[in-house]
C-alpha cells in the first residue's frame, strides 16, 4: 500500500481473513475496515484506521472517501515539513 486507501469490505472471509492476526476480527468485532497508510519521506511511518464498530454498520465507499481527505490532510503536512526543512531563506537571500 503506497500511501494508499483500502476499503475492506468483508474481512471475516477470503484474503483478509489470511492476513490479519488470530483473534483479531473476534477482538473488533467487526466485519469491515478502513486503512490508509501514511509515508515520510518515502518511508512507511503509520496508518490510519477506522471502522464502524460503535454503529454495528458495514464500512462504505463515504468511509474511505472520509479517511482518504483525513489521510491525505496529514500527508500534506507531512510533505510541508520535509519541504520547510529543505528550505534555506540564505540560499534564496544570497542569490538575490
Amino acid at each position: 500500500m503506497e500511501g494508499g486507501e483500502v476499503l475492506a469490505d468483508n474481512i471475516t472471509k477470503g484474503v483478509w481473513r489470511n492476513l490479519l492476526p488470530v483473534g483479531f476480527v473476534e477482538t473488533v468485532k467487526v466485519d469491515s475496515l478502513v486503512v490508509a497508510g501514511l509515508r515520510y519521506e518515502e518511508k512507511p511511518v503509520g496508518f490510519f484506521y477506522a471502522d464502524c464498530a460503535v454503529s454495528g454498520r458495514r464500512g462504505d465507499e463515504g468511509d474511505r472517501r472520509n479517511l482518504m481527505q483525513f489521510a491525505t490532510q496529514a500527508r500534506l503536512a507531512l510533505r510541508l515539513c520535509t519541504y520547510s526543512r529543505r528550505f534555506n531563506p540564505r540560499v534564496l537571500l544570497s542569490s538575490a
